[in-house]
């Protein structure tokens, strides 16, 4: 019988491998983000307005988060896994995110 902790550390490694894409990718994250990528653009608007509410706002961020670290570990390209996660959340209407 494994032991608990090697048990919660397999359940949890492929979120620290995502994690390490992320951080080791980031100046060509930010290079993507500054060249004006419409779609990101689009999909980081909901996080910016003031009049999402809170639930949707909450719903949205999980959705995201959920889509990045899932396309990070299927491709390990963190530009990629950002566009197609931000494209997800691009399409929902905010006062609908929480539904």
């Amino acid at each position: 019988m494994k032991h608990s902790s090697e048990n919660s550390a397999k359940i949890g490694k492929p979120r620290v491998v995502a994690q390490q894409y992320l951080r080791e990718q980031s100046p060509i994250v930010v290079a993507h983000l500054t060249e004006g990528c419409s779609t990101c653009a689009a999909g980081l608007e909901i996080f910016q307005r003031n009049d999402t509410p809170d639930a949707s706002r909450k719903a949205v961020l999980e959705l995201f988060e959920r889509e990045l670290f899932a396309m990070l570990q299927a491709s390990g390209n963190a530009v990629h896994a950002l566009h197609s996660a931000l494209a997800g959340v691009a399409t929902i209407q905010p006062e609908r995110a929480a539904d």
